[in-house]
């Protein structure tokens, strides 16, 4: 592989040169030296968390607590919702219990509302190796068309997949394959065959059998690109929502699509006059809430959509949350948004966090992240409470700053530890691309639920990145990996029989890790000499991911 191919892939993610101003976090006495590890004693919880049994939705546990956070009325957000006071709230909007009706599913961004599920199964033995099982090759350079017939290029993305391009995985009934138009005969008569749905940068939706690696139906074409990772509606009623990051076609925006027709039933355009910036892309994976229909979806110009998909036929958008604060340098939201009952988390371009109260469409606390947010929040809980994740960039701080991962207690916002490590900042044709954390952290679970891990990208002025393990509990790193190239791509955790936590992960020159996610010893790497950006997903011992140009691979974990 060579590196002036992954460079010039970097592009895609340059950010804009800002100039960033903090505010000060509610939990006081946070300096601006900050320390690999830092504890907080302004609200932090260090209960110990009970071993849990992975079922097919790891992390959402049967009976869920009551979840009231601190309201804080001093919060520097300045926000209106629209429309204003005459938005009627309605009841029995709620994040909880299992994300989709069948919980093997893969249907949003980190496999569910919490963001920390990214895989289904479980492996038999010890992973030793990988396998190649199929190459499914997308589209690459070709034209498209537009909705007026015109054509239009999108040579300078191509194919496959890029960030964050996650797959999801859907197990269907017999009924709606028949409805979704599935032909195949041997994937419409086997009752457990999985479809893999992928956005890709050739502007498609790719269908594809698990098993084989084959099309089990048509692409379905949109305006342009697809760099982010798409969402299926998790009532399993034939719904897909694909956002843009990239304005290549005629539209620029979210599309609201039914399978069923294959038709757009709704497009949002993010050129939004009720937006402070002028910017469309909608990189971020939504959220749909079962018991409401309401579907949460954070934009790149800063506004944050509710969407009423009770009746699919006839979506409409419901309201729209619009904020800022004094001195923010940036206004954005690409990381997806996570939830707890009837309340958001959202992380920004200026390094926001805030609570919304998805209820009342608004604000309820917001703390400062010191940087640019692209990797998304994640929720854990530990026994009756409930803590988010969160990293940052290296990007406003540039050229070099500490990129940390932090624990936050999610009722105040109040910082419990922050782990870090000095990243940089790389030029690129006069461009300044981020360091730090772009990849989503992880939360382990059976054996591994004593660990959080967070990926650092360009440490210590190299190009490289660094895989680091702590104890959610005490903020004390456990062990660090360094890979061969930074990674961009989240990173899974999958589980064996007896509950032991492996990792698979990637860098962005093409290698593939194994790891023994409880100790951190290597247990397999081999290098695909391909450029890997995308998100993967794992369903027992077979391996989803995309890559850059036009394939989408499926390996096998080779157990002992």
């Amino acid at each position: 592989m060579k590196i002036d191919l992954f460079e010039r892939n970097m592009l895609m993610h340059s950010p804009m040169k800002t100039i960033f101003s903090p505010i000060s976090f509610i939990c006081a006495g946070i300096s601006g030296v900050v320390l690999s590890l830092t504890l907080f004693g302004c609200g932090g919880s260090k209960a110990n968390t009970p071993a849990s049994t992975q079922k097919a939705d790891t992390s959402v546990l049967e009976k869920t607590p009551v979840f009231e956070p601190v309201v804080d009325t001093n919060h520097a957000v300045r926000w209106k919702t629209i429309p204003d006071s005459s938005f009627s709230s309605e009841a029995g909007l709620s994040f909880s219990g299992p994300y989709s009706v069948n919980s093997e599913n893969i249907t949003a961004f980190r496999g569910n509302h919490h963001r920390n599920s990214p895989s289904r199964g479980k492996i038999n033995g010890k992973p030793m190796g990988l396998k190649l099982e199929w190459t499914f090759t997308t589209r690459n350079k070709s034209a498209l068309s537009g909705n007026d017939g015109s054509k239009y290029s999108v040579i300078d993305w191509g194919g496959g997949s890029g960030w964050t391009g996650q797959p999801a995985l859907i197990q269907w009934s017999r009924t709606m394959k028949d409805s979704l138009g599935i032909t195949r005969r041997d994937f419409l008569q086997d009752d457990q065959a999985k479809e893999v749905i992928i956005g890709s940068l050739s502007g498609e939706v790719y269908f594809i059998d698990l098993a084989s690696g084959k099309a089990t139906r048509d692409p379905i074409q949109i305006d342009g690109p697809i760099k982010g990772s798409i969402a299926i509606d998790p009532r399993l009623n034939g719904m897909l929502y694909v956002g843009q990051g990239i304005s290549k076609g005629k539209r620029f925006g979210a599309y609201l699509i039914d399978m069923i027709t294959r038709k757009v039933v709704l497009h949002i355009p993010g050129k939004d006059p009720d937006a402070d910036r002028n910017w469309g892309a909608f990189d971020s994976n939504p959220l749909l809430d079962r018991s409401s229909g309401k579907l949460f979806w954070p934009a790149e110009n800063g506004l944050l959509y509710r969407i009423n998909v009770q009746d699919k036929n006839k979506p409409f958008v419901e309201s729209k949350l619009n904020y800022s604060r004094i001195g923010m340098g940036r206004l954005g939201l690409e990381a997806s948004m996570a939830a707890i009952g009837q309340y958001g988390f959202i992380g920004d371009n200026s390094g926001n966090i805030l609570c919304i109260d998805l209820q009342q469409m608004k604000p309820v606390w917001q703390i400062d992240n010191q940087d640019d947010i692209d990797a998304s929040l994640i929720i854990d809980r530990e026994e009756d409470r409930y803590y988010l994740y969160a990293g940052n960039e290296v990007d406003h701080r540039q050229p070099y700053a500490k990129s940390t991962l932090r624990k936050i207690d999610a009722r105040t916002g109040s910082i419990v530890w922050e782990v870090g490590r000095v990243c940089a900042g790389h030029t690129l044709n006069g461009r300044e691309n981020s360091g730090g954390m772009l990849a989503t952290p992880l939360i382990g679970k059976q054996k591994g639920n004593h660990i959080a891990l967070a990926l650092f990208s360009r440490p210590n002025k190299t190009q490289k990145a660094d895989l680091v393990a702590i104890d959610k509990r005490s903020g004390k790193e456990l062990y660090s990996f360094r890979l061969d190239a930074y990674s961009w791509a989240s990173p899974v955790d999958f589980y064996d029989e007896d509950g032991n936590m492996y990792l698979f992960f990637t860098d962005v020159i093409g290698n593939l890790y194994l790891m023994n996610g409880l100790t951190g010893e290597l247990l397999h790497k081999t290098a695909t000499g391909l450029t890997i950006e995308s998100s993967p997903i794992i369903y027992n011992d077979r391996i989803v991911v995309g890559t850059r140009g036009s394939s989408i691979l499926s390996y096998k974990i080779v157990t002992n």
